[in-house]
């Protein structure tokens, strides 16, 4: 097993798709810096001018809040929101189904005792390329917060920044093991870019709200976003981390579980062709 899991480290850091990963975690994060900047400054400028223009700035954008002092924080956790899921999902598609499209799991296959174990190793090598996307965000995001941002910080709350990036990292395996399972299960790079793309972008939100509409017909209410990982996500704030960690922890943990010992199931019982 351990071989396995450094064979599959070794191809993906060697491959082109963690770097291009690395690249755009780089330039979304320090775009999302730079247009927060801008915005203060435009509601500076809006303030000296017009104040009632700045109040209009406001109902759309949060980070005018931040004039009044902010904490590092908070700067820090809101550039690690930017695109971070989209880009795990997209390296995780990208890595699992073109080893399936060359031919790497069919000729590797026949020389493991347990083909299932290709699932664990799959789950922990694109775990840990999750885990340096959200590390990269979380250093640019540090380095701006501080280079940027230095006039409007008035504290360092790091502790509940350290936790709130746990949860949220624990949240990207879970939809992480849900990538990995629809690309073998499906054999199609194709369909598991595509559903990298929905979960990374958020369009699932609106199967949720349509799944939980048809439920209320029925006369059911069940909030289904908020039990999916993508969805407690997308809830996850550092105001909200005390609320939502137990949850976030349970529904991580059950997902990667269930998603992780479907892969296993399918790929020990499937012919690999």
């Amino acid at each position: 097993m351990w071989k396995l899991i450094k064979m599959d480290f070794y191809r993906l850091i060697s491959s082109k798709t963690i770097k291009v990963g690395a690249i755009m975690a780089f330039l979304a994060c320090t775009g999302y810096m730079l247009l927060s900047l801008g915005i203060i400054s435009l509601a500076r400028f809006a303030l000296n001018e017009d104040p009632s223009v700045a109040m209009g700035l406001e109902i759309f954008i949060s980070q005018i809040n931040w004039l009044n002092g902010v904490d590092f924080s908070e700067i820090v956790f809101g550039g690690t929101a930017v695109f971070s899921l989209f880009i795990g999902c997209m390296i995780s598609a990208n890595f699992i189904g073109s080893e399936q499209s060359c031919g790497y799991t069919k000729n590797f296959a026949g020389q493991l005792s347990d083909k299932g174990y290709m699932a664990i190793s799959k789950f922990v090598v694109t775990s840990i390329a999750q885990a340096m996307i959200l590390a990269i965000y979380t250093v640019v995001s540090s380095v701006f917060a501080q280079l940027l941002f230095g006039t409007y910080i008035n504290g360092y709350d790091i502790s509940t920044l350290l936790a709130a990036i746990g949860l949220r990292l624990m949240l990207h395996l879970a939809v992480n093991a849900i990538i990995i399972f629809i690309c073998t299960f499906t054999k199609s790079h194709a369909i598991a870019m595509v559903a990298g793309c929905i979960f990374g972008i958020g369009v699932t939100k609106i199967a949720y709200s349509t799944a939980e509409m048809l439920l209320s017909l029925m006369k059911i209410n069940f909030p289904i976003s908020q039990y999916m990982p993508d969805g407690v996500n997308s809830q996850l704030t550092l105001d909200t981390v005390g609320e939502l960690y137990i949850k976030a922890i349970l529904v991580s943990l059950v997902f990667i579980a269930v998603f992780v010992a479907a892969n296993y199931l399918v790929l020990r019982k499937r012919d690999v062709k």
